[in-house]
């Protein structure tokens, strides 16, 4: 520990980050801008440099959590379609930068020098982001002895050196790339050739969707993959049909009795071939305001579709989903496949198809709400908080650094 540290008694003591303990240095109130105004440039780059340590010895002990609770499918409690959601909603970090930490903290089982490096301080998590990339059991102590070394961009090149992209044939498939679709009696057989980049971004969309099909929606099936396959493409095709600008081309329609939505009859909801539909669909799918929904009489005549604001103007769909950027639902944030939905009263219960009663959700979490007793509430152009089916409010704030671990850290409550 340099002496230089702290060593005018201002900001944090030659006892402090490295040593024993961390010394206030001044007044219980003192600004941490204050305290280090006081310090040598020296001081301010050991001090840097020792705090930037204790925060990746941090990170070790995170990255263990997160690894831990993902392992358990903690992310399920909260509501959340995958740990990736729940850690950007919990710790308030981009999307992107949670998927990042979830990979690290993965590997770093199969890595253990390279952990033991992380937990003293020697090498950051942008550094283990690209490490974890091609760095394998046999190779672990090598580069937790030459990593520390190295940029977190010349990582990001050996990374790239050693996961080279294979060689295509691009040309040839693209002048032979097509799609079909063969009846076979009650089924329709589906065959095609894509580009190796079209496939990836094909398979990126149907493996996220694949992944929110219920196990129960699979039971039984002889191929469950494959069956996880077929229902995430019916769902993208669906959730396409919502941006289609000329709705009359690709219009879906369920019919039902009114008493369905306002729930005071019975009766039965219908496709326009006669497929019979759920109750809670029915009322699902009255919220979505991307699909046509006739509440009927008893002889079939329409009588639900009396109120002009039933269906938003594209301009109210757009203006809802720029307004939120995304999923509401704690923890999502997608931005695309989105429906809006009135979390505030529900349109068979008088809810308005306006700005101020609607907010942007995903299919999935739009499911929770109608059929789990899930809600999003509060005014949706401020704040809103997710609600357990039990009432419990899901945490959308940080407790923040508690006051004895903060007194152990920098001396100061």
């Amino acid at each position: 520990m340099p002496s230089g540290f702290g060593s005018n008694g201002s900001g944090v003591g030659g006892s402090g980050v490295g040593g024993s303990g961390v010394s206030s240095g001044g007044p219980g109130d003192e600004r941490p801008e204050d305290r280090w105004a006081r310090c040598s440039l020296d001081e301010l780059t050991d001090a840097v440099r020792q705090l930037d340590a204790a925060v990746q010895v941090l990170q070790r002990e995170k990255l263990a959590a997160v690894a831990e609770l993902a392992r358990r499918d903690g992310h399920r409690q909260d509501g959340c379609l995958t740990a990736a959601d729940w850690l950007a909603g919990m710790t308030r970090c981009a999307r992107a930068s949670a998927v990042e930490q979830l990979r690290v903290a993965e590997r770093l089982a199969e890595l253990p020098r390279l952990a033991d490096a992380l937990a003293e301080g020697r090498v950051s998590v942008d550094q283990l982001a690209q490490l974890v990339r091609f760095a394998a059991p046999e190779t672990d102590a090598d580069w937790a002895r030459e990593a520390p070394g190295l940029s977190v961009e010349q990582l990001a090149r050996l990374a790239a050196a050693a996961t080279p992209v294979p060689h295509r044939e691009l040309v040839e498939v693209r002048r032979r790339r097509h799609l079909r679709l063969r009846p076979r009696g009650q089924a329709v057989g589906v065959s095609g050739l894509l580009t190796a980049d079209a496939a990836a971004a094909v398979a990126a969309v149907l493996e996220r969707l694949a992944g929110e099909v219920p196990a129960e929606a699979v039971e039984g099936c002889v191929d469950r993959m494959g069956a996880r396959w077929a229902d995430a493409l019916t769902e993208l095709v669906s959730l396409r049909v919502a941006d289609v600008s000329d709705g009359a081309r690709a219009t879906v329609v369920v019919h039902g009795s009114a008493g369905l939505l306002t729930g005071e009859g019975g009766g039965v909801a219908t496709l326009e071939d006669g497929t019979p539909v759920a109750d809670a669909v029915f009322r699902r799918l009255a919220c979505d305001a991307h699909l046509e929904v006739s509440a009927d009489d008893a002889w079939g005549n329409p009588v639900g579709l009396g109120r002009a604001s039933r269906h938003p103007s594209p301009e109210l769909r757009r203006r809802v989903r720029h307004r939120d950027q995304g999923c509401r639902f704690f923890g999502c944030g997608r931005r695309r496949w989105g429906q809006l939905h009135h979390n505030r009263r529900l349109w068979s219960q008088g809810g308005l198809t306006n700005d101020d009663e609607l907010i942007w959700v995903c299919g999935h979490h739009h499911h929770l709400c109608h059929d789990d007793g899930w809600q999003v509430r509060g005014d949706p152009r401020g704040p809103v908080e997710t609600v357990r089916p039990d009432g419990t409010v899901v945490g959308t704030t940080t407790p923040g650094l508690r006051t004895d671990l903060r007194m152990q850290l920098f001396g100061q409550p």
